[in-house]
């Protein structure tokens, strides 16, 4: 009983240490009820490369404090220092106003709401071919979808996805946050653990 009790304990350590993201729902009323878009953002770090100069670095962290989420840009590849911009956002689920809008926020691993064929997926990356350096990415709610190609757009660079079939996967950022960091130390703990007991 002890033994199946302690792989059932590793299981569901294994399953938190899957990286998460700050997942924001926007809604067109005060209910939150009629979903417009959606952004996710990884937890943690990501470093990405600025187009005006792909020898400098620009970086984004985001944070879970309690009930409350921050996202910070920052100059310069380390997360740290004085951030450029910084955004909280409270993820206990409730209806939030918040600058003229409604929102809903959370850790996920996924879209509240998958996006389908009829959505637009615009995904936000540092890297100039779209496939390194991920910073985010938001859906569009029913507006229809275009595929377009990596293309600059201010200081990142996008593309736009559609999402035909399955769940789409949300993408993580290129170092771990703290957080993930104490997950994956203590699924090594209970590892340790369960090998001297078997």
């Amino acid at each position: 009983m002890v033994k199946i009790t302690l792989l059932l304990s590793v299981l569901s350590i294994v399953s938190i240490v899957q990286s998460h993201s700050l997942v924001v729902n926007y809604y067109t009323d005060a209910n939150c009820t009629i979903l417009s878009r959606a952004t996710a953002s990884p937890e943690g770090c990501s470093v990405y490369p600025l187009p005006s100069n792909q020898n400098a670095k620009g970086s984004s962290d985001v944070s879970f404090d309690g009930d409350i989420a921050t996202v910070a840009l920052y100059n310069g590849g380390t997360c740290s220092g004085t951030s450029k911009t910084s955004n909280s956002y409270n993820t206990t689920g409730q209806c939030i106003s918040a600058n003229g809008s409604f929102y809903r926020a959370g850790e996920n691993t996924t879209f509240s709401v998958n996006p389908g064929p009829s959505d637009q997926i615009t995904e936000s990356w540092g890297g100039s071919t779209c496939g390194a350096g991920y910073v985010s990415v938001s859906v569009t709610y029913g507006q229809g979808c275009n595929q377009t190609a990596c293309a600059l757009s201010g200081e990142i660079y996008t593309k736009g996805v559609c999402q035909t079939t399955g769940v789409y996967a949300l993408k993580h950022g290129t170092e771990p946050s703290s957080a993930a960091a104490t997950r994956v130390i203590s699924l090594i703990l209970v590892f340790g653990i369960v090998a001297v007991l078997f």
